[in-house]
């Protein structure tokens, strides 16, 4: 897929999005490996245009190659660090170190393995702090740990949650939103809206009902 376009130029000299020129269509755009993805395997929503000149056997060569390509960042992603030695782990060697009533109801050990693992994941990702204090944050967690038959549970991936989860999430939001458009007939609707450029510069209108 490399060769089916090239790095033009940068769009500005400190970095930021390149500017890209497929050479199949010799079509340019802004944008990263992202959209020089969504271009070539023609997938809708992603700000950039699908290439006219993929053709359905290389589109299926394309999706292969992209499969590949996510499958060994998937596999690389479970080289994990280990978590440093916890001190019931360094009280092998000296011995086996009681557990009073309390700690073992509790099962401290295993919450602060889990913190550890939770603590990684905003740390690595530079994920912002405040994102803890959403309550769906915590009833991710609690809804993980309260359900017995989920030992082998894997998170989605991140194909799934760009894909089939986002439009469920949307329809279930278009559901709840229905009973008040619904009352728009009756009760009326005021139209606002709101204005920002894109990456191009380009004029963007967003229009939105509010009651």
């Amino acid at each position: 897929m490399e060769t089916c376009f090239k790095i033009k130029k940068k769009k500005t000299p400190g970095g930021g999005n390149n500017i890209i020129n497929c050479n199949l269509c010799d079509f340019s755009f802004n944008g990263s490996y992202t959209r020089v993805r969504a271009h070539l395997l023609q997938l809708k929503g992603e700000g950039v245009r699908s290439c006219p000149k993929v053709s359905s056997s290389k589109l299926v060569e394309f999706q292969k190659l992209d499969n590949e390509a996510t499958l060994k960042i998937e596999i690389s992603n479970k080289r994990k660090v280990p978590l440093p030695a916890s001190d019931e782990g360094n009280q092998t060697n000296k011995g086996v170190r009681l557990k009073g009533p309390l700690e073992s109801s509790f099962n401290n050990q295993a919450r602060d393995t889990l913190d550890c693992e939770i603590a990684r994941m905003f740390y690595s990702l530079d994920l912002p702090f405040h994102l803890a204090r959403s309550p769906y944050y915590r009833s991710t967690f609690s809804c993980t740990t309260n359900t017995s038959n989920l030992s082998e549970y894997v998170p989605p991936t991140y194909n799934k949650l760009r894909g089939s989860l986002l439009s469920k999430e949307r329809s279930h939001v278009e559901n709840l939103l229905q009973p008040i458009r619904n009352s728009w007939s009756h009760k009326g609707v005021t139209i606002v809206s709101d204005g920002w450029s894109d990456p191009r510069k380009g004029p963007l209108i967003n229009f939105m009902g509010y009651q």
